[in-house]
């Protein structure tokens, strides 16, 4: 914001200026006005409220008694009528008074600008500055909670790391202070810059305003070049090596236990991976990133306002590292979509990350298959899509939830109204917690896919769904492949599908289901009009089983893929 001054009175040169004398020519505060105007003829004087005070009109150096009203933007220069006339007839030009304007807003812009970016600046400088302190915190705890145990023979080695970290955080600490010092003399230099700017609009001296065009330019092109000499400080990132070895390497701790900075080569591959993508999509899977290395990802993070997909599957992510990213998820307001798949993120990487989405207002694809997510860490996960509402696709397959953590998502799931897929296939699923999340989709409006592949559901668990679906309106597709549902829970999904309006798509491959089976899906299908995909395949239908489902098809026109892989192909019969 530009700052502003007061005019002050020319008598006596202490209060702000209140009027203008047109005949004096001067800016009079309330008091000297009165004082300075009692006579006859003081009192004809016109005098005005500063705010209509007219603007000041200069004569023409070259042509005196004219008076300077136009604005050559070819020469960039004011002139009068008879300069415009002989000196500049093929120039372009106008009135000073539709320029002033434009010309005003200009530089006010400019000044704008640079103001904005210096603060810019400073706020990256703290927030940098906060960030160095609470890794140097982090790193602290971990040292001094781990050595208690072992105080008497690592006591002075505690003191060298310590004292280590300290003079690493000074370091970085004093490089920030130093690099704010510079952004505050520039702030410093800008206000001076304002104060002019200011001035010149407050007397309203169009000839100075004009005349002082050169100034601001030439101001402008040296703080554009400061700006690039400007290099903001990053802080060497460090970690601490070798922790989970102290219980068995006690006698090694002096040389196992070390604060290091993370190699320049591996630290620059990864920045100058990040730094090289400029898409809103950045792809680092298969990048061998660590925990220590999500420090840099974080950052990145934290610094983009572009990034809209963030993928590091595959990858060495543990607890500590999915820590660094959910501080940066917490501020950040673009990423759309997060991909971790197989990394090593347990309870804890999941509550951190859980922290984050509780708050996060973009994040909309979410993908944690094949990591370590067990009961407890999907707690985590439900409490948080309780606060959410932006994350609509939630991938947890090939973890350790198990029923209880079965549970926990069946009462986020009946109240969650964003939430529209949900894949847990091989999570060790019973009847138990396929109970539980029927349950939920009695309530629940808004999930439209649910991913229940190779788990532990009978035919008991299919019944539930069975029961679930007769009231849901929403489900559109539900997998069950690899399960044990057999010819009863089929009969139990057919039943269902009789009274279902919503079930599109139903995937029961590899349940061990006969040609009974079959016959009470063919049921159905005579006259489900719903239902445009199923999936058999790798089951034991036979021949008798493919005949009723034939026969059903001669009067359905709604089934459109109808898969029978290790069965008998479905063009063989239509």
């Amino acid at each position: 914001m530009l700052i502003s001054g007061p005019i002050l009175c020319f008598e006596c040169e202490t209060v702000t200026a209140s009027y203008w004398c047109a005949k004096c020519e001067k800016n009079f505060c309330s008091k000297c006005n009165e004082t300075l105007h009692t006579s006859r003829t003081g009192r004809t004087h016109q005098r005005v409220p500063i705010a209509d005070k007219p603007s000041e009109v200069a004569l023409c150096g070259l042509h005196p008694d004219e008076k300077l009203k136009y604005w050559c933007e070819t020469c960039e220069t004011v002139i009068c009528n008879d300069c415009q006339k002989f000196m500049h007839i093929t120039h372009t030009v106008s009135l000073t008074n539709d320029t002033t304007a434009k010309l005003q807003e200009k530089i006010e812009s400019s000044l704008q600008i640079h103001e904005s970016f210096l603060n810019d600046q400073l706020n990256q400088a703290n927030k940098l500055k906060i960030d160095i302190e609470r890794v140097s915190q982090l790193h602290k705890l971990k040292i001094i909670e781990t050595m208690a145990a072992l105080r008497e023979i690592i006591e002075q080695h505690e003191k060298s790391m310590l004292e280590h970290i300290l003079a690493v955080e000074v370091s970085q600490t004093k490089e920030v202070e130093d690099y704010s010092t510079r952004l505050q003399e520039e702030v410093e230099n800008l206000k001076k810059e304002i104060a002019k700017f200011t001035l010149i609009i407050k007397t309203k001296n169009q000839t100075k305003l004009f005349q002082s065009k050169q100034d601001f330019d030439e101001y402008t092109k040296l703080i554009l070049l400061r700006r690039k000499e400007l290099k903001s400080p990053t802080g060497a990132l460090h970690h601490i090596e070798g922790l989970e070895q102290l219980q068995t390497l006690i006698e090694k701790i002096l040389t196992t236990v070390r604060y290091v900075e993370i190699p320049k080569s591996k630290k620059s591959q990864l920045e100058q991976r990040i730094a090289n993508t400029r898409a809103s999509s950045l792809n680092l899977c298969h990048f061998r990133i660590t925990d220590q290395d999500m420090q840099i990802v974080a950052r990145a993070l934290q610094n983009s306002n572009a990034r809209t997909q963030l993928w590091l599957q595959e990858n060495k992510i543990g607890d500590e590292g999915m820590q660094h990213l959910a501080t940066a998820l917490q501020n950040n307001t673009t990423l759309r979509v997060l991909n971790l798949r197989q990394n090593r993120i347990s309870e804890k990487g999941a509550q951190h990350l859980a922290d984050a989405v509780r708050t996060n207002k973009t994040l909309t694809n979410l993908y944690l298959h094949q990591n370590k997510i067990c009961a407890e860490a999907a707690k985590h996960l439900a409490n948080a899509l309780q606060n959410n509402t932006t994350l609509t696709k939630l991938y947890l397959h090939d973890n350790y939830i198990c029923d209880q953590g079965a549970q926990y998502l069946a009462e986020t799931i009946q109240s969650n109204t964003t939430l529209t897929k949900i894949w847990l296939q091989g999570n060790e699923i019973t009847d138990v917690g396929t109970q539980y999340l029927a349950d939920a989709l009695q309530k629940n409006t808004t999930l439209t896919c649910l991913g229940l592949q190779r788990n532990e559901i009978s035919n008991k668990g299919a019944e539930h769904l069975a029961n679930a679906l007769r009231n849901n309106t929403t489900l559109k597709q539900l997998y069950l492949r690899g399960n044990q549902i057999g010819d009863i829970g089929t009969q139990h999904l057919a039943n269902a599908l009789q009274n279902s309006s919503a079930l599109i798509c139903l995937g029961i491959q590899e349940n061990q289901i006969s040609s009974t089976g079959a016959q009470h899906l063919g049921n159905v299908l005579r006259n489900n009009k719903i239902l445009t995909g199923l999936g058999l395949e790798e089951n034991q239908i036979g021949d008798k089983g493919v005949q009723y489902l034939s026969n059903a098809l001669r009067n359905n026109t709604a089934i459109h893929r109808l898969l029978f892989e290790r069965n008998i192909y479905v063009s063989h019969m239509i």
